[in-house]
């Protein structure tokens, strides 16, 4: 004869916050925490760093990320 069928519950997975994050996911966690305003990833090279014309213009209107 078989076995009778014994439903055995099975464990839940639960997020463990014991657990330290991996080196990776510090630094991913830093990379985000400042806003990347050109796109470019990087060392967060904003608005501020495309104020610089390097075709030696400047004197015109400009676009809000500072390029004329």
């Amino acid at each position: 004869m078989s076995e009778p069928f014994v439903d055995v519950p099975v464990p839940e997975l639960e997020f463990d916050e014991t657990i330290p994050p991996r080196p990776e996911e510090e630094v991913a966690d830093v990379a985000r925490s400042a806003p990347d305003r050109a796109g470019h990833g990087g060392e967060g090279l904003g608005d501020d760093v495309l104020q610089a014309d390097s075709r030696g213009g400047g004197a015109g209107p400009t676009t809000p990320h500072g390029l004329s």
